[in-house]
């Protein structure tokens, strides 16, 4: 199961949730489908068929905001709510299991903690994850080869400098939480991997001082982290994925003086940094690695000073080479 993969997109737009998806013909041609207009902060995984599945969140800070899941059987779409969530921004994250069954990270209404919710045969169960204050801000799910979840997330500080990164990983009984990176306000804008061997590695912002990008990789007993990217303010919306070497490649983007999107790659030295596109900053990347290791990149969002630039999908002769 792959999220977020290189043939299929979701993204919000005008209060909408559309699907982008390539016609089989060859990269340059693509078609879309409107799922449903009231929808944003939308994830997107595909099953073992090929069919789409996306978490989103309904449009508009009212009262009855709602965690959504929608999937396609083939031939149609079926939506269904998942959580009410209220006046609150959740950014759901989604992960299908081996069976194609769906689960996903959210945060509940009044910033009740971090919420995990997986479909049974006819509705959805849910389980708090950790319920410190300002946790699940933003979130990363993934599957063990078990199909136990894995969660990275960051917790807001309530003040600017105790904010971190947090890890949260289901051992079959029960929920075991534990901070990654607790330095000056950092973790926002997760993105979670894990390697051949079954560890957890994640790419983050440093929202504090530093504001770089950032990145974890568990050892088996301790967190190793690195700074990235330290070249202006850099590491917002960063997509990591592993190569077939498990070589950490890191999408996100830059801004203020330095706006555009990014990519880092490890060549088993050093980190590869390219500036991808200068023109216009970018709110959200999502990266897969075809077979041959060759990176596609999207750019869900695109603004320049507060006006849509376009809606664009990268494709990235870079591959790392090597053992």
């Amino acid at each position: 199961m792959k999220t977020l993969c290189s043939s299929v997109i979701a993204f919000f737009l005008a209060s909408s949730v559309f699907l982008f998806g390539s016609n089989g013909t060859g990269y340059a041609a693509w078609v879309h489908e409107k799922v449903t207009s009231a929808g944003f902060h939308s994830c997107i995984a595909l099953d073992s068929n090929g069919n789409p599945h996306i978490a989103y969140e309904t449009t508009g800070h009212d009262s009855d905001s709602k965690i959504m899941y929608a999937s396609h059987d083939g031939s149609s779409w079926q939506t269904e709510i998942v959580a009410h969530v209220g006046d609150f921004n959740s950014r759901p994250s989604l992960a299908l299991d081996s069976n194609g069954t769906p689960m996903i990270s959210y945060t509940p209404a009044n910033d009740g903690g971090l919420e995990y919710a997986a479909r049974g045969d006819s509705s959805w169960t849910t389980q708090t994850v950790d319920s410190s204050w300002g946790v699940g801000r933003s979130s990363s799910i993934t599957m063990d080869t078990s199909g136990n979840p894995q969660i990275s997330h960051y917790k807001t500080g309530q003040y600017t400098s105790d904010g971190h990164l947090k890890f949260a990983l289901w051992n079959g009984s029960s929920w075991e939480n534990s901070v990654v990176d607790d330095t000056d306000d950092t973790g926002y804008s997760p993105s979670l991997a894990l390697d051949s061997a079954g560890q957890a590695r994640i790419s983050y912002f440093d929202y504090g001082n530093r504001q770089d990008l950032k990145y974890a990789a568990w050892s088996g007993t301790d967190w190793d982290i690195e700074i990235v990217d330290s070249d202006g303010v850099v590491g917002r919306g960063s997509s990591l994925k592993l190569d077939q070497f498990d070589r950490p490649i890191i999408s996100y983007h830059s801004y203020n003086y330095k706006s555009g999107l990014k990519y880092a790659a490890w060549n088993g030295v050093s980190w590869d940094i390219q500036t991808v596109d200068s023109d216009c900053y970018s709110m959200d990347t999502s990266l897969a690695l075809d077979s041959s290791g060759a990176s596609r990149m999207f750019v869900s969002r695109r603004w320049h000073r507060a006006k849509i630039c376009k809606l664009e999908w990268l494709f990235l002769e870079y591959r790392n080479r090597g053992a």
